[in-house]
């Protein structure tokens, strides 16, 4: 463990240093004197928890560890004083210190023991903090993906109401159209959000099973055709055999039906959307390639993190959230598999869905 010693007596560093070290344990320790000096050490150092003394040339109490913590408050403090001043410690553990210890009543194990838990708990209160944050800024996106739609589909009824007597059937068909494609993208963002929840809670479990690859192919294909018609998208499927899988048929399905609506979506009128199908030694090879408009580099490294998922609209202005994508690569995971990117700007992506491939024989065993 690298640690960062901030401590500017000598007898007192060297005893650190020899506890630290104590028994076998190999820490690298890192050392200085003076609050100016220790924070540059911290910056050009990857440091794992700093040891502060709480009275030092340049500082003292809580002007020293504020120094620290306003800096680096994701790496773990621990406090080191002569004194004991209970009402001290505790205003310090208030403000963010992990532990407040005693040089006089210092051991090898106390001291081993307060770095592992200020270790541990900063690093549960870090993923704690990133993952309050990442919630809270999916759901105000979320809020407002959700919030435009729904404003767009009352205003169009209200529009409705006031002329259809006076609506060519032309025209009234037309609206039509909009409102019940309106309604589709409402429903697969709270059909995805609601799944996407139910994850979360773990209330989603691998249930596996013996599942025809082809069957689930052919059935997503028959359910999406009309949809990709209205853009004179073909999808094929290419090399189907009946390949069997060990896995959850309402997993992959889901996986399936999301890649494919996100191949629609992003595949400009008079494309294609092939999905194939490969048996290999150690994977079943599910791929769903389309002839849309792609993705950048930064775009496919962001697309199954939920904080940096960027939402974009679709070769007709459809509304997209990402969350659909970000479902696919939990449910991946929950199954087993990779789920791989590869994509090039204005020629198309394929999505790979790697699932792990059970021998037939070895089904009955399981």
């Amino acid at each position: 463990m690298n640690l960062a010693i901030i401590e500017d007596r000598e007898l007192d560093l060297l005893y650190l240093k020899t506890i630290l070290n104590s028994k076998g344990k190999n820490h690298n320790i890192l050392s200085a004197g003076t609050i100016k000096d220790g924070i540059e050490l911290v910056e050009n150092n990857k440091i794992d928890c700093i040891l502060l003394d709480m009275h030092l040339p340049d500082g003292e109490e809580i002007e020293a560890f504020n120094a620290f913590f306003d800096r680096f408050p994701h790496i773990p403090i621990v406090l080191l004083t002569a004194d004991k001043d209970e009402k001290l410690a505790l205003q310090l553990m208030g403000l963010g210190a992990q532990d407040f210890l005693i040089k006089t009543e210092l051991s090898d194990i106390l001291l081993e023991k307060a770095i592992i838990f200020a270790v541990r708990r900063i690093k549960t209160e870090n993923e704690l903090r990133e993952l309050n944050a990442t919630k809270d800024k999916f759901f105000s996106i979320m809020a407002d993906d959700l919030r435009n739609p729904l404003s767009l589909f009352q205003l169009s009824t209200e529009n409705l109401l006031k002329e259809y007597k006076y609506l060519p059937p032309d025209e009234l068909e037309e609206f039509l159209h909009d409102m019940n494609s309106n309604s589709k993208n409402v429903y697969n963002l709270l059909e995805n959000l609601l799944t996407w929840s139910r994850t979360q809670r773990g209330i989603i479990k691998f249930n596996p099973d013996i599942v025809s690859l082809k069957f689930v192919i052919q059935n997503n294909i028959s359910i999406y055709e009309p949809e990709a018609s209205n853009k004179n998208i073909t999808i094929e499927a290419d090399n189907l055999n009946d390949i069997k899988v060990y896995s959850d048929s309402n997993l992959i399905n889901t996986i399936l039906k999301n890649l494919i609506n996100n191949a629609i979506k992003f595949t400009p009128e008079n494309g294609k959307i092939t999905i194939g199908l490969t048996a290999k030694t150690k994977s079943i090879d599910l791929t769903v390639t389309d002839t849309g408009i792609g993705m950048d580099q930064k775009t496919i490294d962001n697309l199954f993190n939920i904080a940096e998922s960027i939402s974009r609209l679709g070769t007709n202005d459809e509304k997209g959230t990402g969350l659909g994508l970000i479902v696919c690569k939990e449910f991946a995971d929950l199954i087993g598999a990779e789920l791989i990117v590869t994509s090039t700007e204005d020629q198309g992506t394929t999505f790979n869905l790697q699932i792990p491939n059970i021998p037939i024989e070895d089904f009955e065993e399981i």
